[in-house]
């Protein structure tokens, strides 16, 4: 253990060597691009004990960790597809949705290194996390051309996934064989090509390989690729050969960089898709093992440069994690304990590891304390993405997406229905500028944190408005909570605090799936939307207020409550007759006023006589039914959601979402109807009353207190009353 922390920190100074790079080194036809050369001559002038330091720069830049686990060990019958984005401590990663129709048919998009692609159709849209390029320059290429930088994984609306990619390392033969594409298909650019194009995995796949065998690949790379019906894997180690298996329901699988792919039959065409040349270019590299009349390869020990090498860190962690136990160690872990095969005793049996699981059944939290697990946690964690595909029920609503930004020990997974989803929280969105490293010591170390770059000691300090960005919030107390600075006992309230609010999520994910089934399109997607910011929110904020408590004591841990809100959707229905509703039927009588004073007896109601009306004023009415009809449809309408809204009960709030009224007129009649009036003058202001001539009700403005008014109003009132028969159509 103490040998495992120490190593951490050594990372933590390599990740800020690296992190000065000025961008992602990428090896590309055998040598490092141009750009990279004066990082480069820096560096191997290091002193010896630097150099050590360069290497492992190097190294760590493709530290992703890629999982799959088969619907037959999971709760609920979904499949999971999983990878950590990793490259360097604080380097701000954004989240978004490309819109529909992005990229245009027929338009030409050009990659960050000269891969080109024409859009067979207008793009998909689909959701995204990719480096952030909001100051207008891409962090990957440096380029402004109209580009995404490196989208890494997303959904699109046909409810294919894809996870891109994890690094691969070759062997030095088959590199000399089978060269890398100088503006072939890049990390950079698959995502945002397949994402845009493929309406299945299958299509992804296809199209993918395609590029291979045209254009070739730039880089090395093992990447998921999943719908509804299937997931594949391709890996391809060279510029030219690649393989691409369809991976089985009854294994599970993990790549930290270290390759996949084993002993394969090539003849199972139907889970496995290979370049025509795979095993010849082996052969001329002189790496080639397996059987070439039987048409079988070793993928992994004829390409992976790891092949000769122990196992690393993350890949024994992972094993033993599912293992449940620590059997394994970078000794004894050999080849076939994890590669993918599909021989067994010379036969082709279905696609298989022999990964144990003894966690039980594998749900969302299995798969999110994956990626806490020491190693496969760290602080060069950029994001990390579980993709939870179930194979029943509609498309829309099958996969959820669980994304979680930095350090996997010290944030939370927010889950999406990404196929319904339209827009993100704005935390996600936050960029522009870079961390800066300074030998000063800040005035306060809020936003900064201390660090060793280059072997000179000094200082991180986070952007301006660094508080408004998830990753950057996420970024600040990750490296604070790993620091001497924290205490063990803040370290812990963190945890406890963090793992409350994923639970929050565990089981609001559960509500938006039972609330969505029987939602529209529409409402489905506006619903699951607004969800999962708000969770994102409510995570951001409390990531912000942790840190805030354990760096400045802002906040006082032991006054913290985390309050769960619930939501439920309540369906009511319901028949309600009206009969003699009153509209004020004189556009010179105030219908508020008219209203107010009701409700009259109309069991007194007579035949109509002029006999009524000497002495009396008269009103006959001058609005007609049809432009009466939307006052008594709106006054039956709000009785009838009263009527429904008092059913409802033991909730804070209740809002009303959609509703449906279907009204069945009947007849109208004239009535005239008892009102007194009493008109007055106050200071120079008319205030005017009104009251139910029947039952006394009345209603007005009082212009002064009403102890005052009262004592004065009989003085008043003699003079200036009079009674009107109002006129209203009562409809029936």
């Amino acid at each position: 253990m103490h040998l495992w922390l120490d190593i951490c920190a050594y990372l933590r100074i390599i990740n800020h060597v690296k992190s000065n790079c000025e961008r992602r080194k990428r090896y590309a036809a055998g040598h490092w691009r141009e750009i990279h050369m004066k990082t480069m001559k820096k560096l191997w002038l290091m002193v010896a004990a630097l150099s050590v330091t360069t290497l492992l720069c190097v190294i760590s830049a493709s530290a992703c960790t890629m999982v799959y686990v088969g619907s037959d060990y999971t709760a609920d019958g979904s499949t999971f597809m999983a990878r950590s984005e990793d490259y360097s401590n604080s380097y701000n990663k954004i989240a978004y949705v490309s819109q529909h129709g992005k990229h245009a048919a027929g338009s030409v998009y050009e990659g960050c290194y000269g891969l080109t692609h024409t859009f067979t159709h207008d793009s998909y849209a689909y959701t995204a996390v990719s480096d952030d390029n909001t100051s207008g320059v891409c962090p990957d290429c440096d380029g402004t051309h109209a580009h995404t930088p490196m989208e890494e994984c997303g959904t699109n609306e046909k409810g294919v996934s894809v996870s891109a990619m994890v690094t691969l390392n070759a062997n030095s033969a088959v590199r000399k064989a089978d060269p890398m594409v100088s503006g072939g298909m890049c990390e950079s650019d698959m995502a945002t090509i397949l994402l845009s194009e493929a309406s299945t995995a299958k299509e992804g796949v296809d199209l993918l390989l395609n590029i291979y065998n045209t254009v070739g690949a730039e880089e090395r790379s093992g990447m998921l690729l999943g719908d509804q019906n299937e997931v594949w894997y391709v890996e391809n180690y060279t510029g030219t050969q690649y393989i691409a298996v369809k991976l089985s329901s009854s294994m599970i699988a993990i790549n930290p960089n270290m390759g996949a792919i084993g002993l394969v039959s090539l003849n199972d065409t139907e889970n496995v898709i290979a370049s025509d040349k795979l095993i010849e270019v082996a052969q001329q590299a002189e790496t080639f093992v397996g059987d070439a009349e039987a048409n079988t390869i070793d993928v992994y020990q004829s390409y992976c440069g790891y092949a000769t090498r122990t196992p690393n860190a993350r890949l024994v962690g992972g094993v033993n994690y599912f293992l449940n136990d620590s059997t394994y160690t970078a000794d004894t872990l050999k080849a076939e304990d994890f590669t993918i095969s599909n021989v067994k005793d010379g036969k082709i049996v279905t696609l298989y590891t022999n990964i144990q699981n003894n966690l039980g059944a594998v749900d969302a939290q299995t798969m999110v304390d994956f990626y806490r697990v020491n190693g496969i946690g760290n602080t060069g964690n950029l994001e990390w993405h579980i993709f939870q595909i179930s194979p029943n029920g509609a498309m829309e609503t099958s996969t959820i997406e669980w994304l979680a930004m930095e350090h996997g020990q010290y944030t939370v997974a927010i889950p999406y229905f990404p196929v319904l989803t339209t827009d993100v929280y704005e935390g996600y969105k936050f960029g522009g500028e870079s961390a800066t490293f300074t030998t000063e010591k800040p005035d306060s170390l809020y936003g900064a944190y201390p660090t060793t770059k280059r072997g000179v000691a000094g200082y991180l300090v986070l952007p301006e408005g660094w508080e408004n960005g998830y990753y950057w919030t996420v970024d600040a107390l990750s490296n604070y909570a790993l620091s001497d600075l924290c205490s063990d006992a803040d370290r812990e309230m963190i945890h406890k605090q963090l793992a409350v609010m994923q639970q929050l999520c565990y089981d609001k994910a559960a509500e938006m799936q039972k609330a969505i089934a029987g939602m529209s399109t529409d409402a489905a997607k506006e619903y699951a939307t607004a969800q999962s910011a708000a969770l994102a929110k409510q995570a951001h904020e409390l990531t912000l207020q942790l840190y805030k408590h354990v760096v400045t004591g802002e906040h006082v841990y032991g006054d913290w409550e985390v309050t769960t809100t619930e939501h439920f959707r309540i369906h009511r229905a319901g028949t309600v007759e009206f009969a003699r509703i009153p509209v004020d039927g004189s556009s010179k009588m105030p219908d508020d006023y008219m209203d107010s004073i009701e409700p009259y007896d109309y069991a007194d109601l007579k035949p109509f006589s002029t006999a009524y009306l000497p002495g009396f004023l008269a009103d006959k009415y001058d609005v007609s039914i049809e432009d009466s009809r939307e006052r008594a449809d709106k006054r039956c309408a709000g009785s009838l959601l009263s009527a429904l809204e008092r059913t409802v009960s033991g909730y804070t709030t209740c809002n009303e979402t959609s509703r449906d009224i279907h009204l069945k007129r009947g007849k109208v009649h004239y009535a005239l109807l008892p009102v007194w009036l009493l008109s007055t003058n106050w200071q120079g202001k008319n205030y005017l009353f009104a009251m139910n001539g029947q039952t006394g009700k009345l209603v007005g403005d009082l212009p002064t207190s009403a102890g005052k008014f009262w004592g004065t109003f009989a003085a008043i009132s003699a003079v200036l009353t009079a009674l009107i028969s109002a006129g209203y159509l009562l409809f029936a």
